[in-house]
């Protein structure tokens, strides 16, 4: 399965993008006015920035063990999803992916882009560095998996972090596509309400002194 998996992404990942985009924006409507206030609502409760983000454990798609809170450095943009997500993940993926476009275009190399998973028991890191490689091993783009955490603790976490996930009463899992900006010094310093354009991405590092 691990293996047509791999084939599925490296031959079929740009369909599965539109297809997913697609998809995406019609669930998302279908969504409507909830998860916009949802989303609003969690983050509004959460502390005030800049704040540290939750004390986790994560994997990397390559193995690599970190602490959420412990990053260091230089600058993450941070995003949750999962890997069998058909509403906001595919279009988080496609802006990642034009995001790190630019960096590598850019040789900028004081910002990396991290993914969490909000699936875990699903997520492998097997599966992770899987699609890692169908998206053509992106240098500066981390996938990752918490570890030694229970799946409603995690959530609890990450909506200590202002980012809202939640099952819906058909038990979909449903979060939010806010993304959160660490400074050097590990502490989230911005958020946005979607995953920031070029422009929007340029103009927050400016202000963070980069």
């Amino acid at each position: 399965m691990v293996r047509q998996l791999g084939l599925f992404f490296k031959l079929g990942a740009a369909p599965l993008v539109a297809l997913g985009l697609i998809w995406g924006g019609l669930s998302w409507w279908t969504l409507g006015f909830k998860a916009f206030t949802t989303d609003e609502f969690v983050f509004q409760a959460a502390e005030p920035l800049p704040r540290l983000p939750p004390l986790l454990w994560f994997l990397d798609h390559q193995g690599r063990g970190f602490r959420l809170d412990q990053l260091r450095g230089r600058f993450y943009l941070l995003n949750i999803g999962f890997l069998a997500c058909s509403v906001s993940c595919p279009l988080a993926v496609e802006a990642y992916q034009g995001l790190h476009q630019k960096l590598q275009e850019q040789k900028e190399t004081s910002l990396t882009l991290l993914t969490l998973t909000v699936n875990p028991e699903q997520d492998s890191v097997k599966l992770l560095r899987l699609v890692w490689e169908g998206y053509g091993s992106p240098r500066q783009w981390l996938l990752a998996s918490p570890q030694d955490i229970g799946l409603e603790a995690y959530w609890e976490q990450l909506k200590a972090m202002g980012a809202w996930v939640e099952l819906d009463l058909q038990g979909q899992l449903r979060h939010t596509n806010r993304t959160f900006l660490i400074n050097p010094q590990g502490l989230i310093t911005q958020s946005f309400a979607e995953v920031p354009t070029w422009e929007v991405l340029q103009a927050a590092l400016r202000e963070e002194g980069l």
